[in-house]
């Protein structure tokens, strides 16, 4: 019996050798990140992923939640926010629930800084104001100064330049004897940057210079900031040869850290620095590398993560709300049971009867609490399904809208860039540079007439996608339109016939007719081949006008054909065009929901020797007098 009590006692304590070898491990790893995290993305984020593993089959939450943070912070760095904010966000969650207020502010830091690269300010702002009003409870200089660091990047990007320069000089003031601390280099970098917006050269050149003294002691990230902030100075200085050299470093510094938004603000002024030079092709090569990490930091995933994170965080917030309803129900029950014993008490002190009528008296009372309690549950049941409900359909329709507009922009955006990028590439001679110019100019005007008609509608839609039908002349529609395609069409040498006039007008939204139009013509002149043509004509008998868009070429196989015209709305897959243009595949079904939705018909018909032809019919108005 003394053997076993000897041998328990042994392996609790093996047990608890090895947990809290475990846990100093653990901390050791994200020390090793954190050190790391702003030189090498790849070795902060092999410690922190370690430490994660390591702690996730340990039995400490907090610390746990830490390295979920930690991980957070690795790949904000990097540039990818979606990973990020799923950390934070959990981290948040595990923090909530053991009530560790250090690590709870620190997930919302995090938070902020998913608002701030989506370039939600006024939404950042709130959530860094509420952070710093815990982190002066807690009397932590270190977090303090990290809040009024971020809360002066979004004053910035709102361009309220003397708020934010009062908050870097607050954060340097709280670590006035930690002058290597990395939020005291992050805050002059920062005063750098806001005065070079001010327009104070002088004092932004000399804070630039400041953090880059001590080199052994700056890490790879603030270098970058600070190269890249000398070179937009000496830029605007016109001391291209400095601007130059700077913004080199700069972009190798980022490049080693392998954060797309610095590498992003980088190749841009390096672009712009190049230019200026006379030093085409080096500007040209940073213009394409700036794009590269321009789409990477803003693509349309990007564009809908905001709208993911606020429902989100509602989703969280209704949960706890639900958890404190449900308490709330509990308190209740043990109320009314407590009331029972009471009455039982009583009913032996005073009598039978007596106690009977209080008892009686007591109940109804009770009850009447009971019920107002359960009525304000139900009430708060039903708010909180009506708000997911509304941030469901937002999103819903949001989406649609920006898959719209981001569609129908796409090709003459696209055609306003290749003729600036011949332009500037010098493929024009000098007598053509004034045609190329012309024709510049009259797609811009197309392209900014088609914006305004988008816009106009996507305002009138935001409450209700459901279309708003009046009376429409589909041939004076088409022709419009047909202008806003014309510098596309050219450029393939393709002729457009459209067969004009006499036509009874139909009944439409047509804002609707307008998407359907644009995504068949810009179709038409993707798949019609060089030298093709492209024919529009109309058929009208006693209810209806069907409209006929026929292109010359290849056309579609039959698998294409019979998915389309079979009665699910199915995306297809994206082919590419015979000029190897690229697309999403969307349009066509847009065109197939927008045609059912207003009470039409679409069919193709399409064989390998005449080409494709869509055939779209509407109700007919009969033509007033």
């Amino acid at each position: 019996m003394k053997n076993r009590y000897f041998l328990v006692l042994y392996l609790f304590w093996v047990g608890s050798s090895v947990y809290a070898q475990d846990s100093s491990i653990v901390r050791d790893y994200l020390v090793k990140a954190e050190q790391v995290q702003y030189n090498n993305k790849d070795s902060a984020l092999f410690f922190a992923k370690a430490a994660n593993e390591l702690a996730a089959i340990g039995d400490d939450s907090v610390l746990y939640a830490t390295t979920l943070n930690r991980l957070a912070v690795v790949y904000y760095i990097s540039g990818d926010y979606e990973k990020s904010f799923d950390y934070f966000l959990s981290a948040k969650e595990v923090f909530e629930r053991q009530g560790d207020s250090e690590g709870l502010v620190f997930s919302m830091n995090g938070v902020g800084l998913i608002y701030l690269s989506e370039k939600a300010f006024e939404e950042a702002i709130d959530v860094w104001e509420s952070c710093l009003r815990e982190n002066r409870k807690l009397n932590d200089s270190i977090s303090i100064s990290k809040n009024l660091i971020n809360l002066s990047i979004a004053l910035e990007e709102l361009k309220r330049y003397e708020e934010g320069k009062t908050y870097l000089l607050q954060s340097l003031e709280f670590l006035a004897d930690r002058d290597d601390h990395v939020y005291a280099v992050m805050s002059k970098n920062r005063l750098g940057k806001i005065s070079f917006l001010m327009g104070d050269y002088t004092l932004a050149e000399s804070y630039y210079l400041g953090v880059l003294e001590n080199q052994s002691e700056v890490n790879n990230w603030e270098k970058a900031y600070a190269y890249t902030g000398l070179a937009e100075v000496y830029h605007r200085l016109g001391q291209f040869e400095a601007a130059e050299k700077a913004g080199l470093l700069g972009y190798e510094f980022a490049d080693r850290v392998g954060a797309y938004w610095d590498l992003e603000r980088a190749t841009s002024i390096l672009s712009d620095i190049f230019e200026a030079s006379g030093k085409f092709a080096e500007a040209v090569k940073f213009v394409r590398l700036n794009k590269v990490y321009s789409d990477s930091l803003y693509n349309d995933a990007k564009d809908r993560q905001l709208g993911q994170l606020h429902l989100r965080l509602s989703k969280a917030d209704n949960q706890k709300l639900l958890a404190e309803n449900e308490l709330a129900r509990q308190t209740v029950k043990r109320r009314n049971y407590g009331l029972v014993f009471s009455t039982a008490g009583f009913m032996l002190l005073v009598g039978l009867l007596l106690s009977f009528r209080r008892n009686l008296r007591l109940k109804e009372g009770y009850s009447r609490d009971l019920e107002e309690k359960n009525r304000s549950i139900e009430f708060q049941k039903h708010q909180i399904q009506k708000q997911n409900q509304s941030l469901l359909e937002i999103n819903q329709t949001k989406d649609k809208l920006l898959s719209i507009v981001a569609h129908d922009l796409r090709s003459p955006l696209h055609s306003i860039l290749q003729i600036l990028e011949m332009y500037r590439e010098g493929f024009f001679e000098d007598s053509q540079k004034d045609e190329a110019l012309d024709l510049l100019y009259t797609q811009v005007v197309k392209t900014d007439n088609m914006l305004n008609n988008i816009l106009k509608w996507v305002n009138e839609q935001i409450d209700n996608i459901h279309p708003k039908f009046e009376v429409v002349y589909p041939w004076k529609e088409i022709e419009e339109l047909i202008g806003a395609y014309d510098f596309q069409a050219k450029s393939k040498g393709l002729v457009v016939r459209h067969k004009q006039g006499g036509q009874s007008p139909i009944w439409v939204d047509r804002g609707h007719f307008q998407v359907i139009i644009q995504n068949l013509l810009h179709n038409a002149i993707k798949f019609t081949p060089y030298g093709g043509q492209i024919h529009i004509s109309y058929v009208q008998d006693g209810n209806s006008v069907s409209i006929h868009l026929r292109n010359s070429g290849k056309g579609m196989d039959e698998g294409v054909q019979s998915v389309f015209n079979s009665s699910e709305n199915i995306r297809l897959s994206s082919q590419v065009g015979t000029a190897n243009e690229t697309g999403s595949g969307l349009g066509l079904m847009l065109v197939k929901q927008f045609v059912v939705n207003n009470k039409g018909c679409i069919q193709l018909l399409s064989d390998s020797e005449s080409g494709t032809e869509f055939v779209v019919t509407f109700l007919k108005v009969e033509r007033e007098a």
